[in-house]
């Protein structure tokens, strides 16, 4: 099978993260893959992790530019240069350029909620990352979604500390976009706030790994918390970076508002790190409800505070390696990028 992956961009995010990696472990199963970027919005790690044997077409197009030479080139690998059998995008609003192909097979992954329906319309297929994604596009539609779970590569990712947490010291980590609105960085650092002045632990330090459009949003609130000490901002690291440092922290927080998936929320169990997360539908669903992570309440950063506690309290009381290892078990048959990549090809037909 000829299956090309179409995307507008290819940066540092999770979405581009798992393109890449399901497009990978097709050809892994001796399909004939290629990858074609609509936008300029290109970032070299993600780019180096590409098999060669995966083909890149780069159009290079300049977001909102109305120049039609990108969109003729595309056109051009779509009927000459690779004539695919699937076309399996991964922004809906692709379905408008490609509604015509009556020959091929147009398929659509949905990311996240929220995203305007009207477009899905031009795909023969749409698969939605998680439940929460289905029942967010079929409530909103007269659309009907597939659910095919995101996965990662469970052999890459370091799960064994390279020197053991100090009595002294807790470490959290928090991965994701700085988008606050989203991701809701604000309520963790609402949350250590609480932790340091009125529950008397000064001996932790959260470190924020990613860049975004809240980033001197969030400097800013840490300061006026006086969290200077407490806290670090990493900026945008590789995903080979996190997938080898993350196991020397103790607990993964994921404060999210919303979210579709949480694809670093099953990185962290594949870590085994206690994963402490909002009770959003799609962060929820990772976890179980709960049953493979600590969930607290939506929004509230005082229950954050509690949860962080308890989580704490684990780790001190040395009860945390039962819960870890029960999770780590649980996401690496549920959310593994083999099962993802073979689960789209027997969907595709």
């Amino acid at each position: 099978m000829r299956i090309l992956h179409i995307s507008f961009s290819l940066e540092n995010a999770g979405k581009e993260n798992m393109l890449v990696d399901i497009a990978a472990e097709q050809q892994k199963l001796g399909h004939c893959v290629a990858i074609a970027v609509i936008n300029n919005r290109v970032d070299q790690s993600i780019l180096n992790r590409i098999p060669a044997t995966v083909s890149i077409y780069l159009l290079n197009r300049v977001r909102g530019s109305r120049n039609p030479l990108p969109f003729i080139r595309l056109f051009d690998i779509l009927h000459r240069r690779f004539r695919p059998d699937v076309v399996h995008a991964h922004d809906a609003h692709i379905g408008g350029l490609i509604r015509k192909l009556k020959s091929v097979r147009t398929v659509l992954t949905i990311h996240d909620n929220g995203y305007p329906t009207e477009p899905m319309q031009s795909f023969l297929k749409l698969f939605s990352i998680s439940d929460s994604v289905k029942t967010d596009v079929e409530s909103r539609s007269n659309l009907k979604c597939t659910t095919i779970y995101n996965g990662i590569n469970f052999n890459s990712i370091k799960n064994i500390k390279r020197k053991s947490s100090s009595d002294s010291k807790i470490n959290l980590i928090q991965v994701s976009r700085l988008n606050h609105h989203k991701k809701g960085q604000d309520i963790l650092l609402s949350a250590m706030y609480n932790l340091i002045s009125d529950k008397g632990l000064d001996n932790i330090c959260l470190t924020f790994a990613g860049s975004g459009e809240s980033h001197q949003f969030l400097l800013s609130l840490a300061q006026s918390l006086n969290l200077q000490n407490h806290l670090i901002f990493l900026g945008n690291k590789p995903r080979e970076w996190i997938y080898d440092n993350l196991c020397d922290y103790d607990i993964f927080v994921q404060p999210s508002r919303f979210e579709g998936f949480g694809l670093a929320l099953v990185e962290a169990l594949a870590a085994k790190l206690i994963a402490v997360s909002s009770d959003n539908t799609g962060s929820a669903e990772v976890l179980d409800n709960g049953k493979y992570g600590i969930l607290f309440k939506n929004g509230d950063h005082m229950d954050l505070v509690d949860k962080i506690q308890s989580a704490i309290e684990l780790i001190k009381t040395n009860e945390s390696a039962p819960l870890v290892e029960e999770a780590y078990d649980y996401a690496k048959n549920k959310y593994n990028i083999q099962r993802t990549a073979a689960t789209y090809l027997k969907n595709y037909c």
